[in-house]
């Protein structure tokens, strides 16, 4: 594999070269990277470029951070140790890595893919069920709408960005004990897949492989229905709610764990009682066990053609 650092901040190419050089890699630095200003803070993204073994196509790892680029530079390389443990695996790329984290320990790493885990089954619970209960944010500095999700970890605040553009919606999921910290990465997850796919247009689809089946849930932003479901659950017009509780953590099942070359972990957790994203066609077959899953919590999904979710 090569790997591609765009980054201008010497001492955090320093630490990132230290990083990969423990794994038994080397960064290639060529150019400056782009900083970007979101309201009034200097948002830093650092992109780690890797070839996929299964496809060969070219996947960047993103790390933003509106604090330094050491951070956003943090960020990008633990996007980049799950996939190497996703590949490892054996996973089939349209499964997802919300369930994947890496961390300085198994339980650092394990904790993050639990917060990724409850993260996505609030989304979709929402998604699935409109009618949840959701409440929109005042969010006066950004060009987005923001709105906080029930969760069924009660510990655990999660919140959904949403900017349209252009009849797309993009979508930024943000999940933590501190809810301040799951308001900024919702909105900077927004931004991020903004930059990144608000120029591919119904004149440049991909053909095939990962990009295509991840434009495919990209498109779904503008099928009516998922326009109506993402505009109530924004509007916070449901008045249903799921039960919450205590951390279920405890209750996971450790379905991957990969020791990394130096000190970093990366754990893939499962709980059977959880939603889970998926996409292509293992969303379409994954149907019937998440209508399953919403009856167990008396909900029923909405009647109509089994949805694609919009890309997260």
């Amino acid at each position: 594999m090569i790997f591609s650092q765009l980054i201008n901040n010497v001492k955090a190419r320093l630490e990132l070269s230290m990083q990969l050089a423990a794994c038994g890699l080397r960064a290639s630095f060529k150019s400056d990277y782009s900083s970007f200003p979101i309201a009034n803070k200097l948002t830093h993204q650092v992109n780690i470029f890797a070839h996929t073994p299964d496809t060969n196509e070219i996947v960047r790892f993103t790390g933003l951070s509106t604090a330094t680029a050491e951070i956003a530079s943090k960020k990008a390389f633990s996007e980049f140790l799950e996939a190497i443990a996703y590949y490892d695996s054996g996973t089939h790329f349209e499964q997802s890595r919300s369930e994947w984290a890496t961390g300085s320990s198994h339980e650092e790493a394990a904790h993050r893919a639990y917060i990724e885990l409850i993260e996505r089954d609030s989304f979709l619970s929402h998604f699935l069920h409109p009618h949840l209960k959701s409440t929109p944010e005042a969010c006066p500095e950004f060009s987005l709408e923001l709105v906080k999700l029930q969760s069924i970890d009660e510990s655990i605040t999660v919140f959904m960005a949403a900017s349209k553009v252009n009849g797309y919606y993009f979508i930024g999921l943000g999940a933590s004990k501190i809810e301040f910290i799951a308001k900024e990465k919702a909105i900077l997850e927004a931004f991020m897949l903004q930059s990144d796919w608000q120029p591919y247009s119904d004149k440049y689809a991909p053909k095939s492989g990962r990009e295509k089946m991840l434009w495919q849930h990209w498109q779904a932003g503008q099928n009516p229905d998922v326009l109506e479901r993402i505009k109530f659950i924004l509007l916070g017009g449901g008045d249903r709610h799921m039960h919450s509780g205590d951390s279920i953590i405890d209750e996971c099942i450790v379905r991957f764990q990969k020791q990394h070359s130096g000190k970093h972990q990366t754990v893939s957790l499962y709980h059977p009682s959880l939603l889970r994203l998926t996409f292509g066609d293992s969303w379409r077959s994954y149907q019937s066990e998440a209508i399953s899953l919403m009856n167990n919590r008396g909900l029923d999904i909405s009647s109509g053609t089994w949805p694609f979710h919009p890309l997260l």
